[in-house]
């Protein structure tokens, strides 16, 4: 068996799941008229028609309305036009292509599709991945018709022998082995997909995070570029986490993972003109030691993030906060607002006492290492069997707040005395998620990585001294690749 070197993937079922039902119940609450749409429509003459070109969207659709009641006729008119809008990403599988493209290897398209696709595909977010397409409706032929592979291969001047085809119809793949390519049939299981290529001497590392693994992030300012580099290292070897909970600094890390940015946090942690964002300076020119709207609206700009990738993530993100007015954690999940986005990360970041409160739908958030330091109990509450757990302190090290400093807090916040007994009891809280993270890591259920030399400061500003933690991060999680391999696939 030859290992392939240019893969060819269908697109339905196999990178995104088309199912009817996703396209008809947002449009119609009622069973039987779903199932009469699904009838009519989806598995209709039409329908194939479509994809072989030899039909009109509007043809289609008058047909369909000629078979169904009036009162169906719009709903089956926006079913139409919206069914792109419900294709949601086959887990895992953007992911291999990404990094089937960092490989170096070349990525083709090849499905039954209509027209519409033509004007659609780049609302796709695996579509830029890709290197080229061939779609049915274009060509006026389908799979597993012979000619529809033997144009993608003129086309893209491909070698068969080179190729792997991709698909969930046996049919379809044997169409494929018809003209030298080789074939595989998905059965939606992206880890084994990725297994599979591996054997066959495809250059893929053992990549497969089980679907129930979470990745939980601390915080501690700029001993987070500690976490910048183990989140290097992670991203450079493609480990997909699909549960990401962050606090604080360990906000800025997950953005940056989360839109897979190798490098970005460490270039923002890095001191310079366009990234200094506390101190004395800052004080004097904003009237605050740190200025977050620096670091979540104008460091962007600046150091370009990728907002398309990010919200476009197969990853589920949490961040964390307190609230000022009960002295709780708030999980935030963010989907396809840049300003919210922003203002939550400002949120976890806002250290009481040096920093205003963040308001986010008319209530005020400091700080999330306040309420839930190492939030490793919310990802086993979200479904996690286990965790990754990424540390900023060594081992046994505990924040410490003075009686003096309980005192003055008292004071400060005593409008909000639940939020004042928060931040006072934070050592002993963070005694008590130490030592459920012992338990666990005991049962085999977290890995934890942390620090092994002295930290730097949590407002460190001298350059060596930051690179050489980011170094030390990044050479930690290097050396324990093997153990963490190990973890996940137990």
């Amino acid at each position: 068996m030859k290992t392939p070197t240019v893969f060819v993937f269908d697109m339905g079922r196999v990178l995104l799941n088309f199912d009817p039902s996703l396209c008809i119940d947002p449009h119609l609450s009622d069973p039987a008229d779903r199932a009469e749409i699904a009838r009519i429509a989806f598995a209709s003459p039409e329908w194939r028609m479509l994809d072989a070109g030899t039909i009109t969207d509007e043809d289609a659709l008058k047909a369909w309305q000629d078979r169904l009641p009036e009162r169906l006729h719009q709903p089956m008119a926006e079913i139409f036009e919206d069914w792109h809008r419900h294709m949601p990403e086959i887990p895992g599988m953007t992911a291999l292509v990404r990094d089937l493209r960092a490989a170096g290897y070349p990525v083709y398209l090849l499905s039954n599709v209509s027209l519409r696709f033509a004007q659609l595909k780049e609302y796709f977010p695996v579509f830029p991945l890709l290197q080229g397409y061939v779609a049915s409706a274009e060509e006026q032929v389908c799979k597993p018709d012979r000619r529809i592979y033997e144009i993608l291969l003129y086309r893209y001047h491909l070698s068969a022998e080179d190729c792997i085809f991709v698909d969930d119809l046996p049919a379809n793949v044997e169409g494929a082995k018809a003209v030298g390519m080789q074939g595989y049939v998905f059965d939606g299981d992206a880890d084994k997909l990725r297994r599979t290529l591996i054997e066959m001497g495809v250059n893929l590392p053992p990549r497969i995070v089980p679907a129930k693994t979470g990745l939980v992030l601390e915080g501690g300012a700029q001993r987070g570029v500690f976490t910048a580099g183990v989140m290097d290292k992670l991203m450079e070897e493609g480990y997909h986490f699909p549960y990401v909970i962050a606090v604080s600094a360990g906000a800025c890390n997950a953005y940056s993972y989360v839109s897979w940015q190798k490098g970005r946090t460490l270039q923002c942690m890095l001191p310079s003109k366009d990234t200094a964002y506390f101190g004395a300076g800052e004080l004097l020119r904003t009237g605050r030691l740190m200025n977050l709207e620096k670091v979540f609206f104008g460091i962007p700009k600046r150091i370009p993030f990728d907002f398309d990738t990010f919200f476009a993530s197969e990853k589920k993100l949490e961040i964390v906060a307190t609230s000022v007015e009960t002295g709780k954690p708030r999980y935030f999940r963010v989907k396809g607002c840049k300003y919210r986005l922003a203002r939550v990360g400002m949120a976890s970041c806002s250290m009481p006492l040096f920093t205003s409160p963040v308001k986010i739908a008319g209530h005020d958030y400091l700080d999330g290492g306040v309420a839930d330091s190492i939030p490793v109990a919310r990802a086993m509450e979200q479904g996690c069997e286990k965790a990754v757990v990424v540390l900023t302190r060594l081992e046994g090290n505990t924040p410490t707040v003075s009686e003096k400093m309980k005192k003055f807090a008292r004071r400060y916040f005593r409008k909000n005395p639940e939020f004042a007994e928060a931040f006072c009891r934070r050592e002993e809280s963070y005694r008590e998620q130490l030592a459920l993270l012992e338990r666990l890591e005991a049962e085999g259920k977290v890995f934890v990585i942390r620090p092994t030399v002295p930290t730097v400061s949590r407002l460190e500003r001298d350059e060596a001294k930051l690179m050489a933690f980011y170094r030390h991060g990044y050479e930690t999680m290097e050396k324990r690749m093997d153990e963490l391999r190990e973890f996940l696939e137990k």
